[in-house]
C-alpha cells in the first residue's frame, strides 16, 4: 500500500489486522498526513473496542460452577455408583438364610416361597436405580399384594407377629449392609433415602417370602397386614433414615 493511498473506505478492515502486518502499518503511516483516514482509523479502532467488549462472556454464577464440578465429578468417577449386583446378592443371601431356617419347619410351601425369594431379589435389583421411589413404593406394594393372597383365616397372634417383624428386619438389613460397607470402603457413593428405603422394603420382601415357609400362622389375614405388610413398610421407613448413619467414605489416592 501506498502511503498517499486513502484508507477511510476499509479502515474497519485496517484496524482488524494484526499489529505489524505492512497494509496496517502503511494505513496509518497515510493517516499521519491525512486528517479524513485518522479520523475514520480513530472510529474504527472504537468500534471494533465496542465489539470486543460485548464478545467477552458473562462470567457463571458460583451455584452454577458448583453444579458443573459435581456433574464432572460424577462423569469422572464411573465406579462410584450403586452397587446393584452386591445389593441384590445381599438380599439374596439374607433370604436364603431365612429360608434354610424355615423349610424345617414347613417343607410343602418351598417353590412358592423361593419364587417369591425371587421377586424380592428383583426389587432388590431395582431399588438402587435412578427410580428408588417407584421401587420402593413396588416393593411395598408386592408385600401387600403377598399378605392378601395368603390370607384365609382370622387372627391377629401378636407373640407370632412380633418373631415375624424381627425376621424381616433382619433380611432387611443384609442389602443395607453390603451398601454401607460398600460406601464406607470408597467403591460407592452415598446413596439416597429413597435408595436405602427400597433396599430395605427389599429384604423385608425377601423375609416375608420366607415366612410362608416359617409363619406358623401364615394364612391369617390380620396377623399378614400387620405382622407381614407392616414389617415391610416399617423396614422401609427405617431405611430411609440410613444415608445420615453411613460414615463418609475412605479416600483413595490416584
Amino acid at each position: 500500500m501506498r502511503s498517499g493511498r486513502h484508507v477511510r473506505d476499509r479502515a474497519m478492515a485496517v484496524v482488524a489486522l494484526q499489529p505489524g502486518e505492512l497494509q496496517r502499518e502503511a494505513a496509518f503511516e497515510h493517516a499521519r498526513t491525512c486528517p479524513d483516514c485518522a479520523r475514520a482509523l480513530q472510529q474504527a479502532e472504537r468500534l471494533l473496542a465496542l465489539v470486543d467488549a460485548e464478545l467477552v462472556p458473562t462470567p457463571p454464577s458460583a451455584e452454577t460452577l458448583q453444579r458443573v464440578e459435581r456433574a464432572v465429578e460424577r462423569e469422572m468417577q464411573p465406579a462410584r455408583k450403586q452397587p446393584r449386583l452386591l445389593a441384590g446378592l445381599a438380599t439374596a443371601a439374607g433370604a436364603g438364610v431365612v429360608l434354610l431356617y424355615a423349610h424345617h419347619l414347613d417343607p410343602s410351601g418351598a417353590a412358592v416361597a423361593a419364587t417369591a425369594a425371587l421377586l424380592a431379589v428383583a426389587f432388590a435389583w431395582s431399588g438402587v436405580s435412578s427410580r428408588a421411589a417407584v421401587a420402593a413404593a413396588g416393593a411395598c406394594a408386592a408385600s401387600l399384594l403377598l399378605a392378601v393372597v395368603a390370607a384365609h383365616s382370622p387372627g391377629l397372634f401378636v407373640r407370632v407377629g412380633v418373631h415375624c417383624v424381627a425376621v424381616e428386619l433382619f433380611t432387611a438389613c443384609w442389602p443395607l449392609a453390603a451398601v454401607a460397607v460398600a460406601v464406607a470402603g470408597g467403591f460407592a457413593s452415598r446413596p439416597s433415602a429413597w435408595t436405602t428405603a427400597a433396599l430395605a422394603a427389599a429384604g423385608a420382601l425377601a423375609g416375608q417370602a420366607a415366612l410362608h415357609l416359617g409363619c406358623e400362622v401364615h394364612t391369617a389375614t390380620a396377623h399378614l397386614l400387620v405382622f407381614h405388610f407392616g414389617g415391610v413398610v416399617l423396614a422401609a421407613l427405617a431405611g430411609s433414615a440410613v444415608p445420615r448413619l453411613i460414615p463418609a467414605p475412605l479416600s483413595h489416592p490416584d
